[in-house]
């Protein structure tokens, strides 16, 4: 469990504002390269308590803060959008370096043309895997590649994630910590008590069911005795082969998850599905979760009539996924926020059980990552 010191975030401004700073130099999912296919087209997100957006230019995708360097004015007042990045407040213009290339009478405001000026936006890190596109402020002591981050994840998450842009979306906001939903994602020990009537109608999970790798600060869980190891899933993935006895998870820290299963099976063709969520701090008592749900099928896979006919139920399958994925989600939210109403009273508990162990895994990845960067 968190030592009390890394508890203060759940209910303290000040700390989780702390926290949302040493957060930002950790490489966290944003969001997905095919949202922006086109040049100049951006998104926004949020990375470490401040606004930021990734933009794509001719030479591919870009990340900056999203604050203007004269009246601090974000630049970017919108989930979504195209277009130069231009001021709204006194029209000062970026190239895609982040230089503040085009300010109005700028030799008569301050006696120089406008790049001698030297006015930069704060640049992010960024890179992708598959089409997931992950970012951090630069400065942190952890200088380590994306690859280097995500580890024997990468080609399992690059196979999974290849075009998330027929994916169906969904969003719940929720009146509690990040952290409090993310552990609870992690925790297989509470499915009896709380989904009683779905994951957790045949009770607690047998100890051989139980097939978790740690890997890094993440963590995966393969649901099931001989489910195999992370390299063999990204081996089964590339070969069009994986079966899948329920679902697979893949934790990234520090707080997303991609999710593949079967949901069913029609004429012996399995519905395989990839689920990716992530929950997005607002406040230290305020959180989003952001889902995006979408049909996995092989690249390979023959146009033959059985995955024709997967194709024409897709439709009606996939809002039952996301149905049933937000029922679950909003029985965690009514635990999340409980625990939220009594943050300043949680406690370290007793030893995690087997049920618990990459809530375990995930709360020492937390105090290593806040410590790594408190050492700068």
């Amino acid at each position: 469990m968190a030592s009390e010191a890394n508890l203060r975030p759940l209910h303290d401004g000040e700390a989780f504002r702390a926290e949302q700073e040493c957060l930002g130099q950790v490489w966290t999912l944003l969001g997905c390269a095919s949202d922006i296919p086109t040049k100049d087209e951006w998104f926004s997100a949020t990375l470490g308590g401040r606004s930021v957006f990734i933009q794509r230019f001719e030479d591919g995708l870009r990340g900056f803060e999203n604050r203007g360097t004269h009246s601090s004015y974000p630049l970017r007042t919108q989930p979504r959008g195209q277009g130069p990045i231009i001021c709204g407040f006194h029209h000062w213009r970026y190239d895609k370096e982040g230089v503040a290339a085009g300010i109005p009478i700028c030799r008569e405001a301050y006696g120089v043309e406008p790049r001698a000026l030297n006015k930069r936006l704060a640049r992010l890190d960024i890179e992708h895997c598959g089409d997931l596109v992950f970012a951090r402020f630069p400065g942190g002591k952890d200088r380590a590649s994306l690859v280097e981050f995500l580890g024997p994840s990468v080609p399992s998450i690059a196979l999974l994630c290849t075009d998330m842009r027929s994916a169906a979306r969904a969003s719940l906001p929720t009146a509690a910590n990040w952290r409090l939903s993310q552990q609870i994602s992690l925790d297989d020990y509470h499915p009896p008590a709380v989904h009683a009537s779905n994951l957790g109608k045949f009770g607690h999970l047998a100890e051989d069911t139980l097939n978790y790798h740690r890997v890094g600060p993440h963590s995966a869980f393969f649901l099931g005795a001989g489910s195999g190891t992370m390299e063999a899933m990204a081996k089964a993935l590339s070969e069009s082969a994986l079966e899948a006895p329920g679902y697979r998870i893949l934790h990234l820290f520090p707080n997303a998850a991609i999710v593949f299963g079967t949901a069913f099976r029609l004429l012996g063709q399995p519905f395989r599905f990839v689920l990716v969520m992530r929950h997005i701090p607002l406040t230290f008592d305020r959180s989003e979760t952001r889902l995006l749900i979408q049909r996995h099928s092989w690249a390979s896979a023959e146009p033959t009539l059985r995955h024709n006919l997967m194709n024409q139920v897709e439709s009606f399958v996939r809002p039952f996924i996301k149905r049933r994925t937000m029922r679950v989600l909003g029985e965690d939210r009514l635990i999340c926020e409980g625990l939220q109403v009594g943050a300043r009273q949680i406690r370290p508990g007793p030893a995690y059980r087997r049920q618990e162990a990459r809530v375990a895994w995930f709360d020492e990845a937390y105090a290593a990552a806040m410590r790594e960067q408190n050492r700068q």
